[in-house]
């Protein structure tokens, strides 16, 4: 199979690859870049493998190999123990056997999609596909689009150093919280990081999403009071690649100031967004503003602020 291409999904930002088989010229289509692999153990021998790829209508979702299949017995009812040695061997019983759940998981991961490959679920179409596979063939399997969900947003302080072991969580403050260093008053957002679950997103579209939330500079609350009152501002430095899930990561990543004196330009008003949005060290969440009024009062604030920090 060869790449002829290469594109970036504007809403997932992630890569894909167009690829053509040069044996089979009427299977060609798009294909995650994180599904490619130059790894000789998934080469594929015409007389002994049958190839596979996982299609969604008429785009080509991931492929695969089945390797080293045994040849269907002399009345076609189940693999025999005689391995398949040339083109054209009938091999659907082996080929059945070796289309695991975990074989298909492996190669779908990252994508977006899934199947299911377990004993007694397995669709009428794709049992057909995989009982009538030769070796030589490729045939194709049907995947589903997995459902849109919000991955929890975990907020980070970088290390002070590249070899420092001394990176922090940090905490969305919410109203009656006590001030730390490491709790941060955050936006209220209308939306968390959406994407289809299981597909991979990258830095740049994590990134990017902070940027249009305004996540991009967080302060602490006001420290202390009077003469001793200080704040800290983090600024982000980078976002982690991850998965979209529900149970996973989407993580941010903060270099922190020194301390400022003065009073903190960041609202405190509780904004009541829903928990899904942050991860377990980042349950609830803060407004920088709770109403436009409020908002522009800030804005002053921010202002005086900055000026007095610089």
């Amino acid at each position: 199979m060869t790449i002829t291409d290469a594109a970036t999904k504007t809403r997932e930002g992630s890569l894909y690859y167009y690829v053509k088989d040069a044996q089979h010229p009427t299977v060609s289509g798009w294909i995650y870049s994180g599904a490619v692999t130059t790894d000789k153990t998934v080469a594929f021998n015409q007389a002994t493998d049958v190839k596979v790829n996982f299609v969604d209508g008429s785009s080509v979702v991931t492929s695969g190999v089945l390797q080293s299949l045994f040849a269907n017995n002399a009345t076609n009812t189940a693999a025999s123990t005689t391995p398949a040695d040339a083109v054209g061997t009938a091999a659907g019983f082996s080929a059945t056997a070796k289309a695991t759940q975990d074989w298909a998981d492996a190669l779908l991961k990252g994508t977006g999609y899934s199947i299911n490959l377990k004993s007694g679920s397995v669709t009428a179409a794709n049992q057909a596909a995989l009982l009538a596979a030769k070796t030589g063939d490729t045939i194709t399997l049907n995947v589903t689009k997995n459902s849109e969900v919000t991955t929890p947003l975990y907020l980070k302080k970088a290390a002070t150093t590249s070899t420092a072991n001394d990176a922090e969580s940090l905490t969305a403050y919410k109203t009656g919280d006590t001030a730390s260093d490491t709790t941060v008053v955050v936006p209220s957002l209308t939306s968390g990081f959406k994407g289809v679950d299981g597909a991979a997103f990258t830095s740049a579209t994590l990134k990017a999403f902070a940027t249009s939330n305004n996540l991009t500079t967080l302060y602490t609350p006001t420290i202390g009071t009077g003469a001793d009152a200080y704040y800290i501002k983090y600024t982000l430095s980078t976002a982690e690649d991850g998965t979209y899930g529900a149970k996973s990561a989407a993580t941010l990543v903060y270099t922190a100031s020194d301390k400022i004196k003065g009073e903190s330009p960041a609202s405190t008003t509780s904004n009541g967004d829903n928990g899904s949005v942050w991860g377990s060290t980042s349950t609830s969440s803060s407004s920088t503003s709770s109403s436009a009024a409020s908002a522009s009062s800030t804005e002053a604030s921010t202002s005086s602020s900055a000026s007095s920090a610089s």
